[in-house]
């Protein structure tokens, strides 16, 4: 059995589709505000039940950073994305800088050029896959508006190339030494002037919504994915966009009744390239679940990036939702601008 933890439940789509291929899979997610995510399509582990769960678990994965408490010493060597050790990277920017620093990766406050996503998954012995991610965070098209974790994405795995590749390799003492196996990533922007990447911030774990993409370049299923070692992830482009309704990105309770129970028109199990989060099950019907508005991620993949983006859109204008849909509208453009400018400084290149 595989169970997943979860702060927000943001892997329930990738828990779905495990159990659609077969496995025994189960979910933990500890924060309240999103129980209602999935209700009447995954039955959650109550916190109760978690030590039990957690025993029976051949696999155990962290979606995001959950500290389980005394729960911790139980874990033994089955985690995935366990950050104990490391989260401190993450959430401390003094942390973070001497860890860029001492990666080799260079630290400059203010660095303007392309943003860029660096990945390398770590088996627990030796880094076995690379990826490249152009992310767009800005909730409105050209780049406006607030600033939120992801918009859309443009996923290529990395075969060749070499750029953060040898900083992401000088990490893998100290996770042997963390015994972390999972996803390592760290967002850089590449300066317009000296072609070099200067540190954002790091992730240990999921990126989302760049995991999404990930899973829909595998050669093989989720599950083999997750549990046999991170490898066979395919060529080309994997692309995405976040679909949300109003409210969002506003997520008081009051502004959120007018998200739930909004009907999507569809059946859950042809869902295919959307990864659906903010959605329940109620007499045969899917509906917004009303925790705060992100119906879900559309993700497709090309051999070209206009070609994801293309089936993305297409994708999108069949759904079927009883409210306004928002999303970005320019991925394609904006991916394409960045890639053609990295192959330009001869960087990224496949």
């Amino acid at each position: 059995m595989i169970l997943f933890i979860s702060k927000f439940g943001a892997s329930l789509p990738i828990v779905y589709r495990m159990r659609r291929e077969g496995a025994e899979t189960e979910i933990y997610i500890h924060n309240d505000l999103y129980q209602n995510n999935y209700n009447g399509i995954i039955d959650k582990v109550r916190i109760s039940d978690l030590k039990k769960m957690i025993d029976k678990a051949d696999k155990i994965v962290f979606d995001s950073n959950v500290d389980l408490g005394s729960l911790q010493d139980c874990l033994e060597n089955k985690t995935i994305n366990q950050r104990r050790g490391l989260h401190n990277y993450e959430s401390d920017p003094v942390e973070a800088k001497k860890l860029a620093k001492q990666a080799g990766i260079k630290v400059k406050k203010g660095a303007k050029g392309i943003q860029l996503v660096a990945e390398m998954w770590f088996n627990g012995k030796e880094p076995v896959l690379f990826t490249y991610s152009l992310p767009n965070q800005c909730l409105l098209t050209g780049d406006l508006g607030q600033k939120m974790a992801s918009q859309s994405v443009c996923l290529w795995v990395k075969h060749g190339a070499e750029l953060l590749k040898k900083e992401l390799e000088s990490l893998v003492p100290m996770l042997t030494d963390q015994g972390y196996v999972g996803a390592v990533s760290v967002d850089c922007t590449v300066n317009s002037r000296d072609k070099k990447p200067y540190f954002n911030n790091w992730r240990f774990g999921f990126r989302y919504d760049s995991i999404f993409c990930l899973l829909a370049l595998l050669q093989v299923s989720v599950t083999e994915f997750l549990t046999e070692g991170f490898t066979k992830a395919g060529d080309g482009f994997a692309c995405s966009e976040r679909i949300t309704i109003p409210p969002y990105p506003y997520t008081s309770k009051d502004l959120l009744s007018l998200a739930e129970n909004v009907k999507l028109n569809m059946d859950i199990k042809d869902s295919n390239g959307f990864w659906l989060q903010d959605v329940k099950s109620e007499n045969n019907e899917v509906r917004c679940a009303g925790s705060d508005g992100v119906l879900g991620v559309m993700v497709s993949t090309g051999r070209k990036i206009e070609d994801g983006f293309g089936d993305v859109y297409k994708s999108i204008r069949k759904l079927n939702i009883d409210a306004p849909l928002q999303f970005r509208i320019d991925g394609a453009k904006e991916a394409n601008k960045k890639y053609k400018k990295l192959n330009d400084w001869n960087i990224c290149v496949n």
